[in-house]
């Protein structure tokens, strides 16, 4: 079976590969190149689909993509989608960044994706802002 919209999939990164490895490919047509930060790496202990998945410890790790206008959302239909597990957010911990696209000037978000556990409550909040910082939605 095959995807009648994959043609317009902007970024696809399946997180395969060797154990400890710190790299990935972009899947998409658009093919970007992906750059990882801290210690993040390919883990094969944990996975969703295929034999690996992006490990964080959750002290500076991350993965980035080059600005590109794949990232402006605009105003048609979009989708945003992933498997995340969480190794564990103490109660009252907010803003864990799974997504976004800002510019480091001046740190502007233009939208992004957050996981939060305050007060207990898990709570899954797209913010997203066209000027200043983000605005919770």
């Amino acid at each position: 079976m095959s995807d009648p919209h994959f043609s317009s999939t902007a970024l696809l990164v399946r997180f395969d590969g060797a154990d400890g490895a710190t790299s990935a490919a972009d899947e998409s047509p658009s093919g970007h190149s992906i750059s990882f930060a801290g210690n993040a790496q390919l883990d094969t202990d944990h996975f969703k689909w295929g034999p690996a998945s992006l490990l964080c410890d959750g002290s500076g790790d991350y993965c980035t993509v080059a600005d590109h206008a794949d990232w402006s959302l605009g105003t048609s239909p979009f989708t945003i989608e992933g498997f995340i597990r969480l190794a564990g957010l103490s109660t009252g911990e907010r803003g864990a960044c799974l997504a976004s696209h800002y510019s480091t000037s001046g740190n502007q978000r233009s939208w992004g994706l957050y996981y939060n556990n305050d007060g207990g409550t898990h709570q899954l909040s797209f913010i997203r802002s066209s000027n200043g910082p983000p605005r919770r939605r």
